[in-house]
C-alpha cells in the first residue's frame, strides 16, 4: 500500500501527521509511506517510518520541480490533514486512487478559526467537517476515519533524540496534547 502524507506547514502539524502512520501500519500490511514536508521538520522526521522524505522549498521553480517529482508516483491514498496552498497543490496534483484532507488556495492567516469541509476524491462523497471548536487531532482523525481507517490505534509519536537545528532562546516550540481554540489562543499569548 503506497500512502503520501503531505505537512508542508508548521511543525506541530507535521507532528499530528505523522500519528496517523501508527493508524495506517494497523490497516495495510505492506505500507509505504511517503512524505511531503518543509526541511525544517526533518529532526521530527528522521525517527519516523517514512520510506522517503520528499523535501519542499516553497520558491516557484524548486515547488514545481517537487510537484513533478510527486506526480511521478502513483498511491493508492494520498492525505492532508492541515489546509494550506502548498499542501492543497500537492493533494490536488498528486496521483491517488483516493486523496483525502483539507484544500485552501487562499491565504488565510486565520485559518483555524474556519470551519473546513474535508476534500474527497476516489470515494463516495460524505460530507464532514471540521469546526474550530474542536481538537487538531480531531483533524487527523476525522480525514482517516472518513476514507474507512479506523483510528483507535491513533496517538502521538514520542520522540527520544531529537536534537533541534535551532537555539531555543530565541524560537520556542509548545507541544501540548490538547488544541481547543481557547488553549490556541493562549499558546499564541505565550509565544510574544
Amino acid at each position: 500500500m503506497n500512502v503520501l502524507i503531505i505537512s508542508t506547514n508548521a511543525l506541530g502539524d507535521t507532528y499530528l501527521s505523522l500519528s496517523a502512520i501508527n493508524c495506517l501500519e494497523q490497516t495495510f500490511n505492506d505500507l509505504s509511506v511517503h512524505f511531503v514536508s518543509s526541511k525544517s521538520a526533518e529532526f521530527i522526521l528522521s525517527e519516523s517510518k517514512i520510506q522517503k522524505c520528499i523535501w519542499v522549498i516553497k520558491k516557484v521553480h524548486e515547488l514545481i520541480i517537487t510537484l513533478l517529482e510527486v506526480r511521478r508516483e502513483r498511491y493508492d491514498y494520498v492525505f492532508s490533514f492541515f489546509p494550506g496552498i502548498v499542501n492543497t497543490y500537492f493533494l490536488l496534483f498528486s496521483k491517488g486512487k483516493v486523496k483525502a484532507g483539507f484544500i485552501n488556495l487562499i491565504r488565510r492567516n486565520d485559518w483555524y478559526n474556519k470551519t473546513q469541509k474535508i476534500f474527497l476524491y476516489g470515494i463516495s462523497k460524505k460530507n464532514k467537517y471540521w469546526y474550530p471548536e474542536m481538537n487538531y487531532v480531531d483533524r487527523v482523525k476525522m480525514v482517516l476515519n472518513t476514507v474507512g481507517i479506523s483510528t483507535e490505534y491513533y496517538n502521538k509519536n514520542v520522540f527520544t533524540n531529537i536534537i533541534l537545528p535551532f537555539d531555543n532562546t530565541v524560537n520556542k516550540i509548545v507541544v501540548h496534547s490538547r488544541s481547543l481554540r481557547k488553549e490556541r489562543s493562549l499558546n499564541v499569548n505565550l509565544l510574544k
